[in-house]
Formats: structure tokens, sequence, C-alpha cells
């Protein structure tokens, strides 16, 4: 029975658990019948409502009558890890994983995430790159490598990882929020620009919108600064940056330069919205000419270059900074309801770079 089985593997120690390597998947797992199905449906809408137990009840009772189905065994899974029960949630994984399906890189996912969760982090990354090994196009295990790897302050390494992960799936909004955070950290100034914007392109009004403004605009602003006793504006060029991404040294010079001359006291005042406009504009311009080689350069830049050449910055600065309510971008809005519906339809047919 299903509950003797779980006792058997809840008394093993938990470092037995963590080191132990994924299981081969070679068991053919059941299909659940209609019945099944409707009580897997119960299951994961208690999971929904937070009731976690009452999920777990619901897929305990699928696999009583029938211990090989995968789907029920993968959401038991589940909602074990939504109660922070880890330990049974790494268990139900691993039989789940013995299994040849679909969910079989999913199971692989919850066992690394649960050992994340206990602070086993290197366990997990062993975890994730052997599941990488089995099923190397599922691009959340590669995310989910690169959030470990931050955790562990391995930015070189996350990096690597999310870049991944984006090839796979550029709809990937969190992936490009983390790759745009890494890239700050690292101390890449554009290419962390362009994977913010790429993310807030993405989720420009979601629970996580405003901290990725507060990390854009700051590095829009980097290198100006103005004087506490006049208008006047200071600016300071940065030495050079890191090429292996690609040569942005020509456009940090041009965005800093132009937001510098529109924010002069001779010039005449702009809105917010027409200030950050302009800072893409000139980014998406220089951007046209590449220069050098590496992933920002390959993948974010042809996006950046197409805003200019097609006239689509102001739509981009509407869309992805929804949430900024910048002064002045609903009364351009208003005046330009074709540009917005262009931009929307490219937007939809863009294929970015794969590997």
């Amino acid at each position: 029975m299903l509950v003797s089985i779980l006792t058997i593997f809840v008394l093993a120690p938990a470092p037995l658990l963590a080191t132990e390597k994924l299981p081969r998947a070679g068991r053919t797992p059941d299909a659940p019948t209609p019945a099944q199905s409707s009580v897997i449906q119960e299951g994961m809408a208690l999971h929904d409502a937070g009731n976690f137990a009452g999920a777990i009840s619901k897929y305990e009772q699928v696999l009583k009558e029938s211990p090989h189905v995968v789907a029920a065994l993968y959401e038991l899974a589940a909602s074990y890890a939504g109660k922070r029960d880890c330990l049974n949630a790494m268990v139900v994984a691993r039989r789940g994983a013995e299994y040849k399906s679909e969910l079989l890189p999913q199971f692989h996912m919850l066992f690394g995430d649960c050992l994340d969760s206990l602070g086993k982090r290197l366990e997990a990354i062993d975890i994730y790159k052997a599941a990488i090994q089995t099923t190397p196009d599922f691009a959340l295990l590669h995310y989910n490598l690169a959030l470990t790897y931050v955790r562990l302050a391995r930015f070189e390494d996350a990096k690597k990882a999310a870049q991944q992960s984006l090839f796979l799936n550029p709809a990937h909004a969190s992936s490009h929020y983390l790759l745009g955070v890494v890239y700050q950290q690292l101390g890449y100034r554009v290419p962390a620009i362009l994977g913010l914007s790429s993310f807030l392109l993405l989720e420009p009004s979601s629970s996580r919108s405003g901290e990725a403004l507060v990390r854009l605009n700051g590095l829009l602003g980097e290198g100006l600064s103005r004087s506490e006793t006049s208008d006047e504006i200071s600016v300071v060029l940065q030495a050079k940056s890191k090429k292996d991404e690609g040569d942005f040294d020509a456009v940090m010079v041009a965005m800093t330069l132009a937001l510098a001359a529109h924010m002069s006291p001779e010039k005449k005042p702009s809105t917010p919205f027409e200030l950050i406009t302009t800072s893409y504009s000139v980014m998406s311009g220089v951007l046209a000419k590449p220069e050098g080689k590496g992933f920002a350069l390959r993948y974010y830049a042809p996006f950046f270059a197409n805003l200019d050449n097609k006239d689509f910055v102001e739509a981009f600065v509407y869309h992805a900074l929804a949430s900024a309510r910048l002064q002045g971008a609903t009364e351009w809005a208003r005046d330009n309801p074709a540009k917005i519906s262009g931009f929307q339809q490219w937007l939809v047919s863009y294929r970015w770079p794969s590997k």
C-alpha cells in the first residue's frame, strides 16, 4: 500500500535522500480513469485554495486504487512541497521519477527545489545538472539551476544557466528578470537594462514590476547627477566595460550624453515619458550597429535595434513601463493608437534567437 511505502521512505535519514542519484525512469505509468481524473482535479482545486492536507487526501485516494498514476504522484509531491514538507515531497518525487512520462523533468525539478529550500544547494545543483542531461530542452530546469547559483553568489554560473533558459523559452519573464539582476550584479550596465526591460515587456504590471523599475531607473540614470545648489548636470562616464557580452561602451556614452542634454537648464523641460523614450531611442539606434560578440549582443540587441528601425520605441516604453505611470505617456497613447497596435502585432510575430 502507498501509506506503507511512504512510511518506510519517511523513516530514511534526510542525508541519504539528498545524496542519492536520480532513479532511472524505466517504469510504465498508468493513465487515470475518468473518475480518478475528476478526483485529481478536486485535489488541485484544494491545493490552489491552500488546503494542502485536503489535496493530499484526494491524491492518496487515487493512488490507493492505482499506484502507477503519475499525475496523482506529481500533484501529491507538489502539495507536500506546498505545505513545506520537503522530505515527503522528495520521497514522492523520487518515486514519480521512476516512470517514463512527460512529467519526468517536473519530478526532477521539484526534487531539486526541495533540496534548495532545505539549504542543500550543492546537492540541488547536482540534481538539476543530472536532470538536464535527461531532458536538456526543459527550460525551467536551467532557470532553477540559475536561481540556486544566485543563492550561492555564483553569478557567472547563474548567468550561463539563465541564458540557456531564455534560448529555450524567450517568453519566461522570470529568466529575463533573473538575468538582468545577475548582469547588474556583475557590472554589465547595458545588458542589465536590456534584460530588465525585456522582463517588463512581459510583466509590465505584476507584483515584481516595481522592483524591476527601481533597478532600471538607477541603471538608466547612472553617470548623471544634478547639483544641489543649481540646475547644473554633472556627467561621469564609466571606465570601459567588460566585452564578453558585447561591446556596449558606445551605447553607454550615447545614452548618458543624450539624457544629460535633455535634462540641461537650456533645454525645454521634457516629460518623464519623453526622457525615458530618449534613452531607449539612443540605445536602440546605437544597437543597430553592434560590435563584439556575446549573448546580450546576439540575443537582446536585435530586438531593441528593431524598435528604432520600426519606430516602435515610444510604444515599447508605453507598454513595458506602464506601471510607472510616466507623465506624458497617456497623452502620447491617445494620439498614437496605430503605433500601439502595430507594435503589438509585430511583437507577436517576433522570433528571438535560439541556440
